[in-house]
């Protein structure tokens, strides 16, 4: 380890214990709630997808009858009903933001289509987002929901341990918060699945405006000035790349962990990026 990530691992560390010392979730209703995951899928493999179009090209069927997580917009596909999922993780700040009140208003009544599920999938979000969870969304009413307070620097040598019932660390893939979710809940092996957002090109589409890339499951018309509101929202070309970069780096520290914990983690996306993650053929997973 070269000087400068050694120093900067000490500042992080310094910096979790202090956002640790100063923590109340521990003693929180949210905390102890938690509890009821700690190893409820003790040695079972589970499934986490994300949203990429890489998904129409497998047999999503055979999810079925599996533990499975999904984020974000999954309520979306086509062949929801055939994946039936466990758990659905949105850790978006975009979807908790009051300023986006627009946008959050379609989300939430896009969204709802879950409630006419016959299996209603347990939610797992932020902390930060009860508010608008209890005023806004109101999804406590119809599904059971877990907070997570995601706080934590997750860089090198900072991934000690996953317990939900304590501070954890943040990402910027709603995917990894997926990987992590699992490994408190005693999953063994650990399956990703349409992950090709994660794509530095991609944000260089957007921010440039050319294209709007269509790594979700419907093709979507987007407003005129779409790219220059998003570009705006989001930071500077650096900034952006910056992230997708941390992104990428925070799979090789999460991949660590899994394996310091006896997990197996596998990517079942075609063409993955993702560095250290090996790959398994989606198919052959169900041939065992």
């Amino acid at each position: 380890m070269d000087f400068v990530k050694s120093v900067q691992r000490t500042f992080n560390r310094i910096e979790n214990a202090g956002i640790q010392k100063r923590s109340s979730f521990s003693k929180s209703v949210y905390s102890q709630k938690n509890r009821e995951l700690e190893n409820c899928h003790r040695g079972k493999r589970c499934f986490v997808l994300g949203n990429g179009i890489s998904l129409k090209q497998e047999c999503i069927r055979n999810l079925e009858n599996e533990v499975v997580f999904v984020t974000n917009d999954f309520f979306e596909f086509e062949e929801y009903d055939l994946v039936n999922p466990d758990y659905y993780l949105i850790f978006d700040e975009f979807y908790f933001s009051s300023e986006n009140k627009k946008s959050c208003a379609k989300f939430k009544n896009d969204i709802e289509v879950l409630k006419e599920k016959k299996k209603k999938p347990v939610f797992i979000l932020p902390v930060s987002a009860r508010k608008m969870v209890n005023e806004f969304y109101k999804w406590n009413e119809w599904t059971d929901i877990y907070y997570v307070e995601n706080v934590l620097n997750l860089c090198e040598g900072c991934l000690d341990d996953y317990d939900m019932t304590h501070s954890v660390p943040r990402t910027n893939i709603t995917v990894q918060n997926g990987i992590l979710a699992a490994t408190y809940m005693g999953c063994s092996e650990i399956y990703l699945m349409g992950i090709g957002r994660a794509d530095l090109l991609d944000e260089l589409k957007v921010y440039c405006g050319t294209a709007f890339c269509q790594y979700e499951f419907k093709d979507k018309k987007m407003p005129d000035d779409f790219f220059v509101k998003e570009a705006k929202e989001s930071g500077t070309l650096e900034e952006r790349m910056q992230r997708c970069v941390k992104g990428m780096d925070d799979f090789i520290e999460i991949n660590a962990y899994c394996r310091r914990k006896n997990v197996k983690l596998s990517d079942c996306t075609p063409q993955s990026i993702i560095e250290g993650v090996t790959y398994a053929e989606f198919e052959t997973i169900f041939q065992k």
